[in-house]
């Protein structure tokens, strides 16, 4: 998390001039005003007994209710209160215009003073003060929701309440806190997130201390950036164990886009398509494709080297000018490719792929009927149809339907049983059986078809 300091600047109220039931002051910064967040604080004029209503910076912009408050603390003599007037902003004007209002006789809630989102770390300590307080003049009362074990929060009776814990090794995380304030009748509540680092990340970048200091002497690095400029984040660097002050011998491994393993490829001429490697901005890289006729890589169909990388990501259209000789990319074939990184100082390892070749939709392969044959003879009145399952040249999922017909539908347009969308059976053969009795000695005819998921239908 980012800290940034806030300058305290003096200034002072004048006189005032009485507007209405109202009072309008102008509050002069003393110095001139500093560039970046400031903050100021004066006396109360009328001790609590007003109002703020509006409070506008020199250039007509008004401040924001939450950035201007009233305050009290407790007399030395620890009797009294002095009264203050609390203001905060960016790049502050050099003037401000203040209107008091009569004090309410309504009730209102009380305000607590803003505090911000705290960080520690696992052995580290943190603690804050809490202020809050009532235009009504009361005398709010603080408790906290979500106090985590160890922590204290001791009210001090007066408006104030002291927050103060010292987190153990395993108490990493985020702790949200809920403060409320009531006057009795009405309450405000503002929320506070703790963040605890863990033991030897003092900083939160998930780098370990140690290690920054070994390599970088200090703490200043917070893991995004990449400083030896070899690709690779100082983070990445910490988790693989590599030096972050040492650029890497070879580039880093390309990542595939596509044709992702299996792919199906319309066309004869397929783009290979990679995420980049990783390495330096200034080496200069190139890439070199392969494609094979079989999964273990040993028969060389086309080779593109070398394949200058693109911005982000780089691909090579496979052409005809990179096949080897009697070599040619055919329809419904499976193909292996890879690619890897080449630079002066090395080569990446291969990053590997492959892709289904199909160019246009094939018709699966005829079935053929088991049983029961044509013109069998069978013994049972629900008898089961059997054939040999298809083959779909691109591969395609198949179904299987069966229709049965009596003797003088000889046009089989009125199956009198059928179904439809079987999947492939077990051992190379798909059955049903017939749902009910068929009539004894009669003659009946059935069909059985394949369809691929194209809707291509062979017999």
């Amino acid at each position: 998390m980012e800290c940034q300091q806030v300058t305290h600047i003096a200034a002072t109220l004048d006189a005032g001039n009485t507007m209405g039931e109202g009072v309008r002051h102008q509050l002069m910064l003393t110095d001139a005003p500093p560039i970046g967040l400031a903050y100021l604080k004066v006396k109360d004029p009328y001790a609590g007994k007003k109002t703020i209503s509006a409070v506008q910076r020199e250039d007509g912009k008004a401040i924001n209710n939450a950035n201007v408050w009233l305050s009290k603390e407790r007399n030395s003599d620890k009797i009294h209160f002095d009264y203050f007037l609390n203001l905060f902003d960016v790049d502050p004007s050099s003037y401000y215009v203040i209107d008091f209002g009569v004090q309410a006789l309504t009730p209102h809630p009380p305000v607590i003073q803003y505090i911000g989102d705290k960080t520690t770390y696992e052995g580290g300590q943190v603690g804050f003060i809490v202020n809050a307080s009532d235009p009504n003049g009361t005398i709010p009362q603080l408790t906290v929701n979500g106090l985590m074990q160890g922590a204290k929060f001791t009210a001090q009776g007066n408006g104030q309440a002291i927050f103060q814990w010292l987190p153990l090794v395993g108490q990493a995380g985020e702790y949200p806190l809920t403060i409320h304030a009531t006057d009795g009748q009405l309450s405000a509540q503002q929320e506070v997130m703790i963040h605890v680092f863990r033991e030897g990340d003092t900083d939160g970048d998930q780098l370990d201390d140690e290690w920054e200091l070994n390599h970088f002497g200090d703490l200043s690095r917070d893991g995004a950036g990449d400083f030896d400029n070899d690709g690779y984040t100082d983070l990445e660097e910490f988790k693989q164990g590599t030096s972050p002050t040492e650029k890497a011998l070879a580039p880093g491994i390309p990542q595939i886009i596509g044709p992702r393993p299996e792919e199906e490829i319309t066309s004869l001429t397929p783009t290979l398509l990679i995420q980049n490697s990783r390495h330096g901005s200034e080496e200069a890289i190139h890439y070199r494709f392969e494609v094979f006729a079989e999964p273990q890589m040993t028969t060389l169909v086309a080779v593109a080297d070398p394949v200058n990388e693109a911005v982000d990501t780089s691909s090579i259209t496979i052409a005809e000018s990179h096949l080897q000789e009697g070599q040619p990319l055919l329809d419904n074939h499976h193909y292996y490719w890879r690619v890897r990184a080449i630079s002066s100082k090395g080569s990446s390892e291969w990053s590997t792929s492959s892709f289904f070749l199909n160019t246009q939709n094939d018709p699966p392969s005829a079935i053929h009927i088991n049983e029961p044959a044509h013109l069998s003879v069978v013994a049972n009145l629900q008898p089961t149809l059997k054939v040999t399952n298809s083959v779909d040249p691109d591969q395609d999922n198949l179904t299987y339907s069966f229709r049965v017909y009596e003797e003088t539908d000889r046009t089989f347009e009125n199956p009198i049983h059928q179904v439809s969308g079987l999947s492939p059976g077990k051992e190379g053969q798909t059955a049903w059986q017939i749902p009910v009795k068929l009539i004894e000695n009669q003659v009946y005819f059935w069909i059985a078809t394949v369809t691929d998921e194209h809707g291509e239908i062979a017999l």
